[in-house]
């Protein structure tokens, strides 16, 4: 049975740590748990059927590291294996139990805190997931703390993959990334991506992350993952041994669920033992049925700004139709000066609006280069104004976060690109039944459309689809 059809019967068990059970097996340090699939296959089986003995519903496979650069040659049979023991385990327990392709981040930073480009990540990750997704009955990307290696990760499943996919994030203490995006900023880009699930693993345990998972529940429309730790690890004659009994854990498990997570299993620390323990008390609890929450919100890598009541103020030093040194600039090919006009302007504004619309200039060539050094040195999310379909999808590709997007070309061409890459939809246009008609068919959510008003380039005015009162309003600001 497919996972959305299994959550709208009730709420789901995740299994629990895969590493962590290794190390108490005796994998030793800086032994890839990967490897096991080869080396000890009957080790990873019988956890696997411990797991779903004890009431698992979704098992992961033993997969999260295994990418090319770390198994060279091996990767393949090494997936392949991982894939082998999750089925025979699946087989012997005789239940029904859906097994997730595990993938881990890559362990290494992304442009431009690091020397990954993006499309070398999406280049890992599809290595990956094309060897598992035809087994495997969704794509579990886990343990992430960097908004644009999830991109990476999502979009790779997404261009090799229709199997849903859920994505969980690892939050320090104050509920963000490594790179500096909030639970609100993670919430909004994922779903503007468009994920199945969404939710929070590892780092601590089930008390620490309640906070952080109510305000996910709170924000989301899709249902929401809490894959805790056994509360935090002491060093104890040289191992890591985690604070929370499995009746510890059940009972503070029982506070997530209450707080409304739809999937609910283990991380580091946790057992067959652990998830035992909730199993029951998960199974018993009825279905959450998704919620409209009706928010307009677009986001940098770690900055969310939602359009309401409030005027949000746009910066035009970027854009050539208002701006005559920007035409300039992009005649000249001078990405430094356009950078510098960004910092210069973004104290000042919440949103920049970016346009490489100019004789001579070629859209899709400008904006790859464009994008990246920009949000290399500001975290404003942008308004890309873009008239190729072409353009539109290199931009929405390589964007980190979820963008706002003014398509000037075809509607029936760019709507299924701003669905694919996830962003809000300006719209300059007044028939807005047909739009809405339009978007709909692509997946569009309406709350990531807005609509121009007739207002003139002193105040662009974003107005609802029901009714003639202002909800948005966005002030431009004069270049």
């Amino acid at each position: 049975m497919e996972l959305t059809m299994l959550l709208n019967k009730r709420r789901l068990v995740f299994d629990g740590g895969t590493g962590s059970s290794l190390v108490a097996k005796g994998l030793k340090p800086g032994e890839m748990p990967e490897t096991w699939n080869l080396l000890k296959p009957e080790e990873i089986e019988g956890l696997h059927l411990a797991y779903i003995e004890a009431g698992a519903d979704i098992i992961k496979t033993n997969t999260f590291g295994a990418y090319s650069f770390k198994l060279g040659d091996r990767q393949k049979e090494t997936v392949e294996a991982a894939l082998d023991c999750a089925e025979r385990a699946i087989r012997k327990s005789g239940r029904e139990v859906l097994t997730a392709l595990d993938v881990g981040p890559l362990g290494k930073l992304l442009e431009p805190f690091g020397e990954t480009s993006f499309d070398e990540a999406v280049g890992y990750f599809k290595e990956l997931i094309t060897i598992g997704k035809d087994r495997a009955d969704l794509i579990l990307i886990e343990t992430m703390n960097d908004l644009y290696e999830i991109k990476a990760a999502v979009v790779a499943a997404k261009e090799c993959s229709d199997l849903p996919i859920a994505v969980t994030v690892a939050l320090d203490e104050r509920g963000r990334l490594l790179t500096g995006a909030d639970v609100e900023t993670v919430v909004t880009f994922l779903e503007g991506i468009g994920v199945t699930a969404l939710g929070v693993n590892c780092g601590f345990g089930p008390k620490a992350v309640k906070p952080f998972v109510e305000k996910m529940v709170a924000l989301a429309t899709v249902p929401v993952i809490a894959n805790p730790n056994a509360g935090l690890p002491q060093q104890i004659n040289g191992r890591a041994v985690y604070s929370l009994t499995a009746e510890d854990y059940a009972a503070e498990i029982g506070a997530i669920l209450a707080a409304g997570a739809s999937l609910v299993g283990g991380c580091c620390g946790t057992t067959p033992a652990h998830i035992g323990a909730i199993a029951d008390a998960v199974k018993s609890e009825a279905p959450l049925c998704p919620k409209p929450v009706c928010r307009t919100a677009l986001t940098s890598f770690r900055k969310t700004v939602t359009l309401s009541e409030d005027a949000v103020l746009l910066g035009a030093r970027l854009d050539p139709a208002y701006a005559p040194a920007m035409a300039e600039y992009l005649e000249e090919g001078d990405t430094d000066a356009i950078v510098d006009e960004c910092l210069d302007e973004a104290c000042e504004v919440d949103v920049i609006s970016l346009s490489a619309l100019h004789d001579g200039v070629s859209e899709k060539t400008v904006l790859p280069a464009l994008i990246p050094a920009i949000q290399e040195m500001t975290d404003l999310p942008l308004m890309l104004k873009v008239k190729s379909t072409e353009a539109l999808r290199t931009a929405l590709r390589l964007y980190n976060g979820k963008a706002m997007v003014m398509p000037l070309g075809s509607l029936a061409e760019a709507f299924p690109v701003i669905a694919e890459y996830g962003a809000v939809a300006v719209i300059p246009s007044d028939d807005r039944e047909e739009v809405l008609t339009l978007a709909a068919r692509c997946g569009i959510r309406k709350e990531d459309l807005v609509f121009l008003s007739a207002s003139g380039e002193a105040g662009l005015s974003l107005i609802p689809e029901e009714g003639e009162d202002t909800l948005f309003s966005m002030t431009l600001l004069p270049a």
